[in-house]
């Protein structure tokens, strides 16, 4: 369906000729995403189309041809697609495109957020050689996520569904079903093995809205247990940052007065990060959230960012 504006998105009216493009009959023709495309001055939308990507260009937003079809794996090793985007980012001084696409199989299980990155002409998305798949992240809950058409500054700012279908009908809630994961920047940066990778900061702005802050805790600590109480009646941020590491014990256990808690392990040996969420809470509604992740990383630097937002603010 096509709706417009004609005040500045302050209201919206039905196109009186809609659809403005039939499905040809394939299972999931859904989830557009469209951008202008400078250099064919057309319109050019993503569209999901089962387990492929296929791309059609306007030049009025009413009449579409199709340009192609992106189709990497060969049958659904990764079930049905969805939420595609297609963005440009600069990499020293070159343009590159990365197509964005949710599907199932991640790394953790469930659903998780694919990407290819490579060239598009405007009407053919080709990719690079590399290792793929390629995850977004190896977290267990960020998928359907987009980005932002004409940000400031060309900035791509990612918003992703925060949940997984392995469990999202079952999840106890009342009101709503899922949460918004924070915006996060994306930039693309060299492998050590030649091929781009797309990393995800969480946006500077978030610092805008934070109060005053405490240093809980600095210099060396030993091996033994370390307790700092934190007491917040507010949402609040917390950074750790954690060199030379030892060994393969527990960095990190957030723990309430519930005897609740969430367990972070790094494994030096197998160079992982353990996120261990099996005694975090109520998650009887399915094993596969009462789980430990495990998050591949090479180096032995770690920069922790942990946000917690008190439910009453929900």
């Amino acid at each position: 369906m096509h709706i417009y504006s004609t005040d500045g998105g302050r209201s919206f009216k039905k196109y009186a000729h809609n659809p403005v493009l039939l499905n040809p009959g394939i299972n999931d023709f859904r989830d557009p995403k469209v951008f202008w495309h400078e250099e064919s001055q057309k319109w050019v939308m993503s569209l999901a189309t089962h387990n492929s990507i296929t791309f059609y260009g306007s030049e009025n937003l009413k009449d579409w041809d199709k340009l192609s079809v992106f189709q990497y794996y060969e049958g659904s090793p990764y079930g049905v697609w969805e939420c595609p985007d297609l963005i440009s980012l600069e990499h020293n001084g070159e343009k590159k495109w990365v197509l964005i696409v949710s599907t199932n199989g991640a790394p953790n299980g469930g659903t998780g957020t694919q990407y290819f990155v490579g060239d598009f002409d405007g009407e053919t998305f080709v990719p690079d050689d590399a290792p793929y798949p390629l995850w977004l992240d190896y977290g267990k809950d960020n998928y359907a996520g987009v980005t932002w058409n004409n940000t400031p500054n060309g900035r791509k700012i990612f918003i992703g569904w925060m949940s997984n279908w392995q469990y999202a009908g079952q999840t106890p809630t009342e009101n709503f079903r899922g949460a918004n994961t924070l915006p996060r920047e994306l930039t693309l940066k060299p492998h050590e093995d030649g091929h781009l990778l797309l990393t995800s900061k969480v946006v500077e702005e978030l610092r805008g809205i934070a109060g005053e802050s405490n240093e809980l805790l600095s210099g060396k600590v030993s091996e033994n247990t370390t307790d700092v109480s934190i007491e917040s009646e507010n949402a609040y941020e917390l950074n750790i940052e954690i060199n030379n590491l030892t060994g393969n014990k527990a960095l990190l256990k957030l723990k309430n007065e519930q005897g609740e808690e969430v367990e972070i392990t790094y494994d030096k040996e197998n160079k992982s990060l353990t996120f261990d969420r099996t005694n975090a809470g109520e998650s009887s509604f399915s094993a596969n959230f009462r789980a430990r992740y495990i998050h591949l990383r090479k180096g032995l630097h770690l920069k922790l960012l942990l946000i917690k937002v008190l439910s009453k603010y929900l």
